[in-house]
């Protein structure tokens, strides 16, 4: 499949609405400091990834291959 011949998403504001809601609960314990207030939005299995970067160049290191496999999916 690629980009081009992919089904197009439709947004469903209900879900946005509640992912928004979730990502402001993280913004907002981050700004406390609140590591449990950040952590109680997940779920005993979730998994969480993190890519630290610090230049353009390390987004690029980083997220290319990424892209990369996602255009040739």
């Amino acid at each position: 499949m690629s980009l081009q011949t992919s089904p197009i998403l439709t947004s469903n504001p209900v879900d946005e609405a509640a992912i928004l809601a979730v990502m402001q609960q993280m913004i907002d314990a981050w700004k406390r400091g609140d590591g449990a207030a950040y952590a109680a939005v997940f779920t005993e299995d979730a998994d969480y990834i993190a890519l630290m970067v610090h230049t353009s160049k390390d987004v690029r290191r980083l997220l290319l291959p990424i892209s990369n496999f996602l255009i040739r999916s």
